[in-house]
């Protein structure tokens, strides 16, 4: 007993030193043991969850961006399909205005040497009714182009779903 007795007067004259670290000691416990963690809110500001709310919490928000990224998908897809037939449409165009100026160069070319020959006096039957051959064919070929143009308009409307192509 004399032993105990000496250790606790060493303990009271060092009071100061064996109180502050069982102090602090006791915090650390009570903090990392007895207190609950917290961390800020995903969705709501100001507002400390625990893990298990802030788990639940994650679920939600991820859920929610899975979904804004589908939707964000089905819209790219949308877009991609509108940029495809614009490029199309581009394309038929261009090549429309194409044979158009094509059918027009042979035109002016056929007036041209018609009028050359009108103009030395070398009309002839035969020159004439070639002259009208040709002219018929190109008025054939612009009444042919235009006529599937028309057809691949009612085409496109009918596989659009419309239905009112005529």
């Amino acid at each position: 007993m004399n032993w105990l007795t000496g250790f606790l007067k060493s303990i009271d004259h060092n009071r100061g030193s064996v109180i502050g670290p069982l102090i602090a000691v006791l915090v650390i416990f009570f903090v990392t043991i007895g207190c609950t963690s917290t961390t800020p809110s995903l969705m709501s500001p100001g507002e400390v969850l625990s893990r298990d709310a802030f788990d639940r919490e994650v679920i939600f928000v991820e859920g929610e961006m899975a979904a804004e990224r589908s939707q964000i998908e089905a819209a790219l897809v949308t877009y991609n399909l509108r940029l495809e037939t614009l490029h199309k449409q581009i394309e038929t165009g261009y090549a429309s205005l194409n044979e158009k100026d094509l059918r027009a160069a042979k035109f002016i070319k056929v007036s041209g040497a018609l009028a050359t020959t009108v103009a030395t006096g070398g009309i002839t039957a035969p020159g004439v009714i070639a002259a009208l051959l040709t002219l018929g064919s190109v008025g054939y070929g612009v009444g042919k182009g235009y006529d599937n143009r028309r057809k691949d308009g009612v085409i496109t409307e009918l596989k659009a779903g419309n239905g009112n192509a005529t």
